[in-house]
């Protein structure tokens, strides 16, 4: 029987042998065709202007060609998302899990709560895959988060020991968007908490992330 939790099981099949998507992925779809009706419509706007000259200083075939770049680079996103990425896992212990959170906000001063809990705790992780959401995490805090007032890493171990949840939060009021985890990239973000057997989730205001992940 497979070990890992329902949203990472291979999908099911009809008789025709065609995937199900699973809900999450339904989900994903939906960010996928508005995201990319978007862009299509930008590309179309900037292809009508490419013939006409400059104006005010911009260039619309260097536009156009920014924003062909840009639509690559979501389409390699859209692949990853959809790719089943083995995992490759070393035990690490978790207080090192959370100095890597910590560190991905370098300007930020961050308070960290609970961190006297790990002592000799270790989880079984893929540090390159783990390190991006780690990444997304940090980044996503940071931008919606008041740049007047530090940000706090709120360690909990819950279920008796077999499972840790590392909240990262700040003081709303920042210029980022607001849904922080809506988009693909969270999407890829959390399928790769997912494979560990953890999730990504919102916390408990606009700016606040929970990773969680099980102990070893």
């Amino acid at each position: 029987m497979s070990r890992l939790p329902p949203e990472t099981a291979p999908p099911k099949r009809t008789d025709r042998g065609r995937p199900v998507l699973r809900k999450d992925d339904e989900h994903a779809l939906a960010e996928i065709r508005h995201e990319l009706g978007n862009r299509f419509q930008r590309l179309y706007f900037w292809a009508d202007q490419g013939g006409g000259e400059p104006a005010d200083g911009e260039d619309p075939r260097a536009t156009l060609a920014g924003e062909l770049v840009s639509l690559e680079a979501y389409f390699r996103s859209v692949l990853e998302y959809f790719s089943e990425p083995g995992l490759n896992t070393v035990e690490v212990p978790v207080a090192d899990l959370v100095e890597r959170l910590r560190s991905t906000v370098p300007d930020r001063e961050v308070e960290v709560d609970g961190i006297e809990l790990l002592a000799g705790m270790a989880a079984s992780v893929d540090p390159a895959l783990l390190s991006g959401a780690l990444e997304l995490v940090g980044r996503r805090v940071d931008s919606v988060a008041s740049r007047e007032a530090g940000l706090s890493l709120v360690v909990r171990v819950e279920r008796g020991g077999e499972r840790v949840e590392l909240e990262l939060s700040g003081q709303p009021g920042g210029d980022g968007p607001g849904g922080l985890l809506g988009d693909l990239e969270a999407m890829i973000a959390r399928r790769c908490l997912l494979l560990h057997g953890g999730d990504l989730t919102q916390g408990s205001g606009p700016a606040s992330v929970v990773v969680t992940l099980p102990l070893d």
